[in-house]
């Protein structure tokens, strides 16, 4: 009789660790991050983003600010969305952007016309406090799925993602082409070995 109950106790712990990892809801999702630091050489004020996590099926990538002094911690997922993990939690939770995203989204960096006066006052009004996506399309032989950076979008260009994850440019205008440039600061990328299979929104391993 006592080896029925310590097998019965032994298989209720071990279903409810197993369901603890599986939920994502277990100590073990932060304590195994994908290593893919983008942190500057010299330690800045320049926020940045960190480690790429699978939380309850979901790849999400920490953001840090070095500037804040925080409790908790703060995560995007590559469809724009935000967590917020407080001190003790091992859950995050959904949550609006931090004040201090996006960092920088500065045109000029991608070698396009500065912001007028008017574009920034509207900027304060409206735009969307993530990034989000738009469709896709065929250009040249390959994909690209449209990609819309917070606040208002810009005019006179559009920006593409393709299915690795590499960032472009494309001006407005017959005849362009889409012009690769560095990943846009305010999007997280894919995580390390996973692309986004072309035409949906569903990340595969590559």
């Amino acid at each position: 009789m006592r080896q029925k109950l310590l097998c019965a106790i032994i298989c209720a712990t071990c279903v409810a660790l197993l369901c603890g990892m599986v939920s994502g809801e277990g100590v073990g999702w932060l304590e195994e991050p994908l290593m893919v630091q983008d942190k500057p050489a010299e330690e800045g004020e320049t926020p940045f983003w960190a480690d790429w996590y699978r939380y309850d099926g979901t790849w999400i990538r920490e953001a840090v600010n070095p500037r804040e002094e925080t409790m908790g911690r703060w995560f995007v997922d590559i469809d724009g969305r935000w967590y917020a993990l407080e001190e003790g939690s091992q859950k995050p939770e959904c949550a609006d952007p931090p004040v201090w995203y996006p960092w920088s989204n500065d045109p000029r960096k991608d070698q396009l016309p500065s912001k007028g006066k008017d574009d920034e006052i509207q900027s304060e009004r409206e735009g969307n406090p993530s990034f989000s996506w738009g469709g896709w399309r065929e250009e040249y032989g390959a994909s690209f799925r449209l990609v819309n950076p917070p606040g208002p979008r810009l005019l006179g260009a559009v920006r593409l993602v393709d299915p690795m994850g590499n960032c472009y440019i494309e001006v407005v205008y017959p005849g362009a082409q889409p012009r690769e440039v560095d990943r846009f600061v305010w999007f997280p990328g894919f995580p390390p070995g996973w692309m986004i299979k072309a035409g949906t929104g569903v990340l595969v391993e590559q």
